[in-house]
């Protein structure tokens, strides 16, 4: 398959988003059918470790499903960065494991999950799925249901009213164990523990 790299990333995933339209049931179901072929033609055996995990397992890794999507997109990482708009570093580093989860951008995460044909929030945790979900409007209901103003909120968050509305309009990111605050039926224990 050959890309046009002339195009801008933005452009070529609006055509990404098009094309994944008519690929997304094949991908966003576990378990995903992988032909021997596709097996036989993984460079490393490494890879095929990975395929077989990933048929069993939802819960993985982000780094792992980073890699996921991209063996069976059939990409090559110099292909999927420069679609993603990401330096083939930085792919490299996410699917290694040397960026941490929470230091992942949930934007990316997103524009790599669509670039392979999989649902958006494939390649996210918990904490990047509440973020790429209007988490903002989330915490504003939240805080309307249980009658509180940003004052209120901020008080019993420790936080300041401002803090509270650039959440509510998402122009700042909450942390981890506030989203677990506002949302803890969101994170499983598991998750929890890899977050403290």
């Amino acid at each position: 398959m050959h890309f046009d790299f002339a195009l801008r990333s933005h452009k070529r995933l609006t055509l990404l988003i098009e094309d994944a339209q008519t690929t997304r049931q094949q991908h966003q179901i576990y378990p995903i059918q992988v032909d021997e072929a596709k097996l036989k033609s993984c460079k490393y055996p490494a890879d095929v470790q990975l395929i077989y995990r990933m048929q069993k397992n939802n819960n993985a890794p982000i780094m792992d499903k980073i890699r996921y999507a991209r063996l069976i997109a059939d990409f090559k990482q110099r292909e999927l960065a420069q679609i993603v708009g990401i330096d083939r570093c930085t792919l490299i580093r996410l699917e290694n494991g040397q960026v941490s989860e929470l230091n992942m951008k949930t934007e990316t995460l997103i524009r790599i999950a669509v670039a392979c044909g999989f649902e958006r929030t494939f390649c996210c945790n918990q904490y990047h799925s509440l973020l790429a979900n209007d988490v903002g409007r989330k915490i504003k209901e939240y805080r309307k249901t249980h009658h509180l103003t940003q004052i209120d909120l901020g008080k019993q968050l420790n936080v300041h009213k401002k803090t509270i509305s650039r959440w509510e309009h998402n122009l700042q990111k909450p942390s981890v164990e506030v989203l677990m605050y506002f949302f803890p039926e969101h994170f499983d224990y598991d998750e929890q523990s890899t977050y403290q």
